[in-house]
């Protein structure tokens, strides 16, 4: 039920008195004028006290991926000159401190269904910020093939610094009794995603003829990477390098400590033991 003001007796009251037509209608304007600003204001509080929120934005990292990728995880026919099926679906999400924002670290595998061994499978690397503005996908690199049987290889996140972190991407591949895996590290530099580290972690030829027919021709090598964060605050936490291998029935071991050169952006790693594994 709408409620008269108060007022509206006195108003009709002047209505119909003869003497003053025109001061009545004045007042009646008068007192309708403020009847509005009255309500208007009233609107106005409710809406700062009462329970209408504001709209939370509509960005999020879940509708960046599915704005590149549709809805994840999910088959079909991916991007690729190969047009081979492809599962395609998130491998790693982390989120990280980076100073006072935050990053977002996604990885988006594609796994080729039915492969053969020789197929790799590949990997997009993305970094979001939630301090970047309207541009919050900061870094990306796409289409890194890996692995084998269609199948990427793995990726995990490496703290590198005291607000530094890193996709470690490995890779492997077995045939013919040979066997070799390496690992490609990528790191955000503002303003883009780069490789800061590539080498072979394992090599082998334990698996080929020679090698089971004479044990001094089994060649293998050993490489284990290890960050130092002895340090906290660094900015960029330096690398032990642990190497092993057999190499012409002779055990080598070997280590060194390799800081990053931000010159080159990069770990200079040493060489492996036996660099001339695959020649022998």
């Amino acid at each position: 039920m709408v409620r008269s003001p108060p007022w509206s007796g006195a108003v009709a009251a002047l209505r119909d008195w003869p003497t003053f037509p025109s001061m009545a209608r004045i007042l009646e304007a008068t007192f309708l004028a403020l009847s509005v600003v009255a309500v208007v204001s009233c609107d106005r509080g409710a809406s700062r006290t009462g329970s209408s929120p504001e709209k939370p934005s509509l960005w999020s990292v879940d509708s960046e991926l599915a704005s590149l990728y549709g809805p994840l995880p999910g088959s079909g026919k991916a991007s690729r000159p190969d047009s081979l099926e492809t599962r395609v679906e998130v491998c790693l999400r982390k989120t990280v401190r980076a100073g006072v924002s935050s990053q977002t670290w996604v990885a988006v595998c594609g796994n080729v269904l039915e492969a053969p061994h020789a197929q790799t499978g590949w990997v997009d690397l993305l970094v979001f910020s939630d301090s970047a503005g309207s541009d919050r996908l900061v870094g990306q690199v796409k289409g890194l093939e890996s692995g084998s049987f269609g199948v990427p290889g793995e990726v995990s996140l490496v703290r590198i610094g005291a607000h530094r972190h890193a996709f470690a991407l490995s890779s492997s591949y077995m045939g013919m009794g040979s066997m070799i895996e390496t690992v490609d590290w990528y790191g955000w530099e503002s303003p883009r995603l780069r490789p800061i580290l590539s080498t072979r972690l394992q090599v082998s030829n334990e698996g080929e003829i020679p090698c089971e027919e004479d044990s001094l021709k089994c060649r293998w090598e050993h490489r284990r990477l290890v960050v130092d964060s002895s340090d906290p605050r660094a900015g960029y936490f330096p690398i032990v390098v642990e190497d092993s291998a057999r190499s012409d029935g002779a055990f080598l071991v070997a280590g060194a400590k390799v800081a990053f050169q931000e010159d080159s952006a990069r770990y200079p790693l040493p060489e492996p033991l036996v660099p001339d594994f695959w020649e022998r």
